[in-house]
């Protein structure tokens, strides 16, 4: 078995990421780092062409995307095409079609001032994440407390775990990173791993990132940049 460190979720300059597809794998390479998946807001764009060649620079490329949805955000790998924002189930449905696995994302991402604004957090019911293949449990951007509050929701429910920087600038890349064991380098190998608990570990990420969080937060609303889905 060959043990191989991951990085699940990492945007590029196809949705509010700071650089190209090809410097997040340059980055990923150098942080010493086998697989990278492709993660951009409610878009596959950056991730589809590496289907042709997934191998680059000794870095195996996931095309994938996080996925806006009425309960929170998905991240999807394996995707075919891009899957629009839109209801919770459509979403997880359409990523069946395509033959993609389905975790949700920062499950209980905490906005700022929520003490005072009370608004929900965890949106999901038993029926929804029975849908899902896991849940990310530790999330570069996240306060600790959400990271606590996601882990203990996986411990609880017997999900699979998953981690990830949430890397919107290259510095963040490798932040957060799973260990899988695998019998070989290829994507069935490591869409094995991502479906079974035996075969993957999340990390503690190296430092807190949620500086980044609030600054991406910023930039995104003076770009007037929503990755929200509401019904019409």
């Amino acid at each position: 078995m060959l043990q191989v460190a991951a990085e699940l979720h990492c945007h590029t300059r196809f949705s509010d990421g700071w650089a190209s597809p090809q410097a997040c794998i340059r980055q990923a390479q150098r942080k010493g780092l086998h697989v990278l998946a492709i993660t951009d807001h409610d878009t596959a764009a950056g991730g589809l062409p590496y289907w042709q060649s997934p191998l680059q620079d000794g870095v195996l490329v996931i095309p994938g995307e996080e996925i806006s949805t009425d309960i929170g955000h998905v991240l999807a790998y394996f995707v075919r095409e891009t899957i629009p924002p839109g209801p919770f189930e459509t979403v997880i449905q359409t990523v069946r079609e395509q033959g993609g696995l389905a975790f949700l994302v920062h499950p209980y991402q905490i906005p700022l001032g929520n003490h005072w604004r009370k608004k929900q957090i965890f949106k999901a019911t038993p029926k929804q994440l029975g849908l899902l293949d896991g849940i990310e449990i530790i999330n570069g951007h996240n306060r600790a407390m959400a990271n606590q509050l996601a882990v203990r929701l996986a411990q609880e429910g017997s999900y699979t775990a998953i981690a990830g920087s949430d890397a919107h600038l290259p510095l963040e890349i490798g932040n957060v990173r799973c260990l899988l064991e695998i019998p070989e380098f290829s994507y069935a190998a490591v869409r094995q791993a991502l479906t079974g608990k035996d075969q993957i570990r999340p990390q503690r990420r190296r430092w807190n990132a949620y500086g980044i969080y609030l600054l991406i937060g910023v930039l995104n609303k003076l770009q007037k940049r929503r990755y929200v889905w509401k019904s019409e």
